[in-house]
Formats: structure tokens, sequence, C-alpha cells
């Protein structure tokens, strides 16, 4: 497999482990349940990811980068300090929506 093909495997795998996690939680979601969701075997997750808890890290780190980008997008498109403001408010109420993650997923992973 390329390298932008693992590259794209890793997305996907991240975003059902963030999926399952955000609907069943850290404890209700397995190994075997992300690789089944992604259409993977068991041991094509545990090459990307090792450990159930490295995949979580990884899911937190993903998640926490789409968030900067969505607060840095909203602070590039205002010019003055009260509307950097507001958009920051903004950003911040509106993510749940914009993201494929539900409220109870963005909570879940940061909790």
């Amino acid at each position: 497999m390329t390298r932008t093909g693992g590259e794209a495997r890793r997305r996907a795998l991240l975003e059902e482990a963030t999926r399952l996690i955000g609907k069943r939680g850290f404890e209700g979601t397995s190994l075997d349940a992300v690789a089944t969701a992604a259409g993977v075997r068991k041991q094509t997750l545990l090459y990307y990811f090792p450990t159930k808890d490295a995949l979580l890290q990884a899911c937190v780190e993903e998640s926490s980068r789409r968030v900067s980008e969505h607060l840095i997008e909203a602070l590039d498109a205002e010019t003055s300090g009260s509307r950097k403001a507001e958009a920051v408010v903004h950003a911040c109420s509106s993510w749940p929506n914009r993201g494929r993650s539900s409220p109870s997923s963005s909570a879940r992973l940061g909790g």
C-alpha cells in the first residue's frame, strides 16, 4: 500500500473510532468494533494504533486539531478585537453542528 493510501486508511480508522467512541463511550467501544466498522481486520487497526489508549490519544489529537482549525478560521475572518471574541464564542457554540461528531462525542472524547 502506498504512503498516501496508508494515511487515508489511518484517517478512516480515526473517523470510525471517533464516531463509535462518541456514540458508545471509550469503555463501550472495542477495537474489534472499530475495525469492523472501518471494514478492516483488527490486526490492521493494531498496525496503525498498537493499543486502545493509543487510538484514543490519536482521536483526541485529531479532534483538537479540528477545533483549532475551526477557531483559527473564525478569528481570521474578523478584524476587531470584540468581533474576534464574538467569533470565538460563535465558533465554539456551532462546532458540534459543523463536525462529524455529535456534541456527546466531543464531551466524551474530551472528558
